[in-house]
């Protein structure tokens, strides 16, 4: 771990509502602290919910590393691509950035990134492409990825939309 990873772990938190233990009626996640739902991750409360540290290592060894995005060169790309996935998993985050990578590439067409196979790894072509494309677009980049991020949060079931939907959109 190091200060990059550990801004964005800060960064996220203000978003996950930090160490507080809730339970938001509606969520079928169950208690959460940290961001961590104890229904999707139950490893993660046997004996005591997670402390501080548990959280730190939770999200660099679910997230973070599995994303590569100690590779990832620009911060607001990487942390884009770090909150989604805390957010809806590393796959959807994945192909919302690759279908942003070609959507950005489609109008300015960089000579030296081809379209990617939208495809939800986060392999040697993605990571080249999002590089490439952030030198110059970051910001466009994140732009369209957030709207990628908001079409997934739209497709999801009625219920959860009218719960959770303002509060996922403030995330964007």
């Amino acid at each position: 771990m190091n200060q990059r990873y550990l801004r964005a772990f800060t960064r996220l938190m203000d978003l996950e509502g930090g160490g507080v233990m809730h339970k938001v009626t509606g969520d079928p996640g169950g208690r959460t602290v940290w961001g961590i739902a104890e229904n999707r991750h139950p490893r993660m409360f046997q004996g005591a919910p997670p402390d501080l540290p548990a959280a730190v290592r939770f999200y660099w060894e679910e997230f973070w590393v599995p994303l590569d995005l100690e590779q990832v060169r620009h911060d607001e790309v990487a942390f884009q691509l770090f909150e989604f996935a805390a957010n809806a998993g590393p796959t959807a985050s994945i192909l919302a950035m690759q279908r942003s990578a070609n959507e950005v590439n489609d109008i300015k067409m960089f000579g030296n990134v081809r379209s990617l196979e939208t495809d939800g790894m986060m392999g040697p072509l993605t990571l080249n492409a999002v590089n490439a494309i952030s030198t110059q677009y970051s910001q466009a980049l994140v732009r369209f990825a957030n709207r990628q991020q908001l079409l997934y949060y739209e497709r999801l079931p009625e219920a959860l939309r009218r719960r959770f939907l303002l509060g996922w959109t403030k995330r964007t």
